[in-house]
């Protein structure tokens, strides 16, 4: 089991707000979970109390997900029938940054998300991605087909770049326009400078084998 609890700018929170020893529950962790990893992040309390401008935080920020919900085990919706997950690429991970492209170089903030196909999450890691879809209703007595898919190729990476000062409601894709080439090509290496620094990655442990269609875990 994995844990995720407290770090180091924490210390700073906890006697000023909620009085919480994150370390102390890190240590209590670490008797039931075999990793406990520090949450990776920025103190805003400066900022929320009114002690810094809010120019100190115009640093890129990184986010991710890996999650899952519509795979797994059990597929099964409340009418009895097989549905199917979110189609890949579903794996997401986003890095939002102020760059000097507005008139005159002022600031203007960008959102680039990078969806892709994890290996490291198909029913066979890094090996291959079988999944199966059962058609009828499973309370049903009788013949039913199941369509059985096999993936041992990743797919390709979609795309999304956003000027967000300009586009707020992110409706125009600039991905693959070459005017913005060079905004795409500096969020792209701000994506891998970010991801190497914030993204946490659990040590390698035993899987536990689930029912064809599901993942690992």
């Amino acid at each position: 089991m994995v844990a995720v609890v407290g770090n180091s700018w924490e210390a700073n929170l906890n006697s000023r707000t909620t009085g919480v020893d994150l370390r102390a529950i890190q240590r209590r962790l670490r008797t039931t979970h075999t990793q406990v990893q520090d949450f990776v992040g920025r103190d805003l309390t400066p900022f929320l109390l009114g002690e810094v401008d809010a120019t100190r935080y115009n640093t890129p920020q990184y986010f991710m997900t890996d999650d899952e919900p519509t795979r797994g085990a059990d597929q099964t919706s409340f009418n009895g029938e097989m549905f199917y997950a979110v189609a890949q690429p579903n794996h997401i991970e986003t890095v939002i940054a102020k760059l000097p492209t507005g008139p005159g170089g002022t600031l203007e903030q960008w959102k680039y998300n990078r969806y892709f196909d994890n290996p490291n999450f198909w029913s066979s890691p890094g090996q291959q991605d079988v999944t199966a879809h059962t058609d009828g209703n499973m309370n049903d007595a009788g013949t039913h087909t199941t369509e059985i898919t096999v993936k041992t190729t990743p797919l390709d990476d979609q795309i999304e770049i956003y000027n967000v000062s300009k586009d707020p409601t992110e409706l125009d894709n600039l991905a693959g326009k070459p005017a913005y080439a060079a905004t795409a090509a500096v969020l792209a290496g701000l994506l891998i400078e970010q991801r190497r620094a914030k993204r946490l990655q659990p040590a390698t442990q035993p899987r536990i084998t689930l029912p064809l269609g599901g993942i690992g875990v």
